[in-house]
């Protein structure tokens, strides 16, 4: 099996679950939606750290589970701040 059908079989089987635990967690769907993506690709490329000691599927929900967390977290969402001059009607 080729590389590409590795990582479609891969993105078929678990983008639906990634999907809603990221929105479960972001509440945003168009923000929950990238972080799927970039979800997928962090378990893509980190798949020879899986050591096997749970399910593939218990890895994966791991994975996006902490990475929504580690998202929270981050300075990025807590650096939003709304405007005075966005409240203001004209």
């Amino acid at each position: 099996m080729s590389e590409e059908e590795n990582i479609n079989q891969l993105y078929i089987k678990y983008r639906n679950k990634i999907s809603k635990i990221a929105l479960s967690y972001i509440k945003d769907p168009y923000l929950s939606e990238d972080i799927s993506h970039e979800v997928f690709l962090k378990v893509y490329y980190n798949r020879e750290k899986f050591m096997g000691i749970c399910s593939l599927d218990t890895w994966v929900y791991k994975v996006t589970k902490n990475y929504c967390i580690d998202y929270l977290r981050s300075s990025h969402i807590k650096n939003v701040v709304p405007s005075k001059r966005s409240c203001l009607i004209s």
